[in-house]
Formats: structure tokens, sequence, C-alpha cells
């Protein structure tokens, strides 16, 4: 069913991400009139994040996190938050790339209590063609992978070699790029290793930006129904699209009947999602 052009484009508002100044043209999503405005786009929220996560969305800015975007997105397109979702959001270490810089710092912190020396260099940055940078890796990731990486010392000791290749798939992940794609082997067994490193991988292959090579290993995950990640695969699906997008408008801003393809695969993602 297509969306009719007034929604597509307030959706879409919820997505884009353009140049921080600059004087643009767009359809006010309140009456069709085209409005040309200068602003700086600092990505900030009008409301605090539970009124936002309720849905008073203030404006929607094009530089907010994409986890802000994809709330306002499921908020536009009329399909809301559930209770859990919400909570979800508005977790303290719930990844947002509209708040502090990402950094990396607490995953080599929990890395450096199994692994000493040497630490790699993760920079969760990404340069893009017209030179301008993108935080790749927020850092809710690296606040995750810590997380992740002190439950498995403690299920398996800090010398288990499986959760040594844990942490050498991982710094993998957060070392790949689209210009130095670092994707992980997989590993038959353990089952629990099995399982991370099929979401290492799907992982590795978003930040390297191979996204339709992404969506299918994040499709496979929602299959594999024994797997931890299981019940987030349709939910990581529909954010490749969205960071695909997210990197379309920035680089080709005025391709419209790209951006009208991604509309409709994004929202066909986040109802497979729910």
């Amino acid at each position: 069913m297509r969306i009719s052009t007034l929604r597509r484009l307030c959706i879409v508002a919820a997505l884009a991400a353009v140049a921080t100044v600059a004087v643009r043209r767009a359809w006010a999503c309140g009456g069709g009139y085209e409005v040309t405005y200068l602003y700086e786009d600092f990505g900030e929220m009008d409301t605090t994040p539970k009124e936002f996560a309720n849905g008073n969305l203030g404006i929607v800015r094009s530089k907010m996190s994409e986890e802000n975007l994809i709330v306002a997105y499921r908020h536009l397109a009329g399909w809301g938050m559930d209770k859990e979702a919400r909570a979800s959001f508005l977790e303290p270490d719930a990844p947002d790339e509209g708040g502090p810089e990402p950094n990396p710092g607490e995953y080599l912190k929990a890395r450096a209590g199994v692994l000493p020396d040497p630490q790699p260099t993760l920079n969760p940055y990404s340069r893009l063609k017209d030179y301008n940078n993108y935080a790749r890796v927020t850092s809710g990731a690296y606040v995750t992978a810590a997380s992740k990486l002190r439950s498995l010392v403690e299920a398996h000791g800090p010398k288990n070699p499986n959760v040594m290749e844990w942490i050498k798939g991982q710094d993998m992940v957060f070392k790949s790029t689209a210009d130095a794609s670092a994707i992980p082997d997989p590993v038959r067994s353990p089952q629990w290793l099995r399982a991370e490193r099929d979401y290492q991988i799907a992982a590795s292959l978003f930040y390297s930006e191979q996204f339709e090579a992404a969506r299918s290993a994040f499709g496979n995950i929602a299959k594999d129904v024994s797997s931890p990640m299981h019940a987030w695969g349709n939910y990581l699906q529909a954010r490749a699209w969205t960071r695909e997008a997210k990197l379309l408008a920035m680089t080709k801003p005025h391709d419209g009947a790209k951006h009208e393809e991604f509309d409709a695969h994004i929202l066909t993602s986040f109802k497979d999602a729910q």
C-alpha cells in the first residue's frame, strides 16, 4: 500500500540526515507549501526523553540519533511504542548518537581486565565520499559489548579460549569500515559462541556498509530461535535499512526515486519487527 505523499514526507523528515548549516527547501508537513529556512541542526530533542518516547516529538531534527529517529518514525507511522519498547529506549545505556561523543573506553576497560596489552585503536567514525564524518559506532554499542564481555567472563572465566575468540571477533566488529572491512570467521561450537559470532558477522557487515549482506545475516538470526538475538533480528534488519537511508540522504539528497524505495523497505521492515 502506497503511503500518502504528505505522510511519506513527514516520515522521511524523521530519517533524513543532511548538512548541519544550509539553506534548504522542504514541504511543510502541515500544509503542502514550499518553505525556505536557514538553521543549524544539533540533533537535540525539544522535549524530555520520556515525553519523546510517549509521542510528544516536538520538532524532529535530521541529526538526531538513529534510535531517536526510529522512535519518531514509529509514532509518525502510527505504530507508537509499547511499554517494553519505551522502557528499553529510556535505559541509561541505550545507544544514542545524539548524546555523548562515541567513546570505546567502556569496552576497552572491560577488555583490559582480560587482555591487558596491547589495546586496539578503535575509531567510531567513518568518512563519507564528500569528506563528512558520521558516527559509525555509537557509545551504546561499546557499553553493550562491555556488558556482554563481563557476563561471558563471569560465566566462563577470563582465560577461557572461547571468551578470547569472542574478544577477537568483537575487535574486528569495531574496526570494520567501508574502506577496511573486517569480518570474523564463523565458528561451529560451542553453541553460545556460534550464536555470538553470527551476530558479530552481521554487525561487521553493517559497520562496513555492506547493508544487503547485513540484512541477510540479521534475517538469519531472526529465523534462528536458539539465538539469544533472535527477537532482535527483524529490528536489526530495519536498522540496516535506516542506516543505509541515512547515508543516502547525506550523499544523494536529491535521489527521489531511491528515497521512495527506501521508505517502502523501512516501512515493511518495521512492520516485521513488531
